[in-house]
């Protein structure tokens, strides 16, 4: 596992100076290097709901996104990384926490991750079976 204390602080520096953008970049790029690590996603989740709710910039097509048609788990959970920075709405934590539930299988510790978004699905009160049977499993 490779240290990423120095990216995490500097993230979270960069947040409270409202860089949200190098924030989301960051931890893109420290999923790609330690996928399991809970902090990283705590924070690209952080800033990207940051990012939303002080830009207030909403196209007609930024809940459309591509699916990666990868067969990767890892690769199709930085796609959803990706997909959560351009649009912080519950669909795309929901479809993160699947990612990261899909990758469990090769990593034990990527269930915890899978959990967290789950957890954070339901803390914005919408209602779902399907996350609510993922998170009772």
């Amino acid at each position: 596992m490779p240290d990423l204390s120095k990216h995490l602080v500097r993230a979270r520096q960069s947040i409270d100076r409202r860089q949200y953008d190098y924030v989301l970049e960051q931890m893109e790029e420290c999923l790609d290097l330690d996928p399991s690590n809970l902090e990283v996603h705590k924070l690209l989740l952080e800033a990207a709901r940051k990012k939303a709710k002080e830009g207030g910039k909403s196209s007609m097509f930024g809940s459309l996104g591509l699916p990666s048609m990868s067969s990767d788990p890892h690769k199709q959970l930085i796609a959803q990384a990706k997909r959560l920075g351009k649009n912080a709405e519950p669909k795309v934590i929901a479809e993160i926490a699947a990612a990261a539930q899909a990758m469990s299988v090769k990593v034990k510790p990527m269930i915890d991750i899978a959990i967290y978004y789950y957890e954070e699905f339901i803390a914005t009160g919408l209602f779902s079976e399907k996350v609510l049977w993922q998170l009772a499993q």
